[in-house]
This record gives structure tokens, C-alpha cells and sequence, in this order.
């Protein structure tokens, strides 16, 4: 496996970093409420893999031959890299959802407690 067929999955994890980035300094998702988001996530993934399996068994998915991807399959015509890209697509879904509900509010400071909500930061 070279450096090419890691490009793609190596992408996907730096951009969940930036989203982390952005849960962290506004507070909105995993950094709020780690247990509720991870569980929206993780029902959102599993939903979204059963789609794609029955795309796949359906014969509309399939995994085609890009150099970027590793190669690896979880299952016939089911990239590692899906996954992934699942697990992207749901936090950033939600971090924007967040970031509506919220109306784009301001971050909580660091190390400010839930009973000074008013306190200058």
C-alpha cells in the first residue's frame, strides 16, 4: 500500500480533525453531550451502511478502481474508506444543525461552569 491509496482515507480523517476544531471551540455536538452525539452518529452510520448494503447487493453501489482509496473492504464492494466518509458526512450534518439551533451562538470559554452562564468570559 503506498502514500497515493491513503490519500482519500487521509483526507476524510483531517477533515473530521477541522470538525472536531469547531465542535471543540463552540461546544456543539461531542464536546456539549459526547454520549448523545456519538449515539446520533452512530444510528446515523449504521442506517446509512444498511442503504449502501442493499445498494450494493441491488447492484447500484459499487466500489469502482480509484488510486486514492486503500483497497480494503469491509465486505464485497464496501470500502474501509465508507466508513469513514459516513461518519463525516453525520458529525458535519450535525455540527450545522447545531450551529442553526443555536444561531451560530458564542463559544463557551474554557474552563466556564454550567452555574455561571452569565459570568464574562
Amino acid at each position: 500500500m503506498s502514500l497515493v491509496n491513503l490519500t482519500y482515507v487521509g483526507l476524510l480523517l483531517f477533515s473530521l480533525a477541522g470538525l472536531a476544531v469547531l465542535d471543540w471551540h463552540r461546544r456543539l455536538a461531542v464536546f456539549a453531550d459526547a454520549r448523545r452525539a456519538l449515539v446520533a452518529i452512530g444510528i446515523a452510520v449504521a442506517f446509512f451502511l444498511v442503504w449502501d448494503t442493499v445498494g450494493i447487493g441491488l447492484g447500484i453501489f459499487s466500489r469502482g478502481d480509484v488510486p486514492y482509496m486503500t483497497g480494503v473492504e469491509l465486505w464485497p464492494e464496501m470500502p474501509i474508506e465508507e466508513p469513514v466518509f459516513l461518519v463525516l458526512l453525520n458529525y458535519v450534518t450535525l455540527l450545522l444543525w447545531r450551529l442553526i439551533v443555536t444561531r451560530g451562538g458564542e463559544p463557551r470559554a474554557l474552563g466556564r461552569t454550567a452555574g455561571v452562564a452569565g459570568a464574562a468570559s
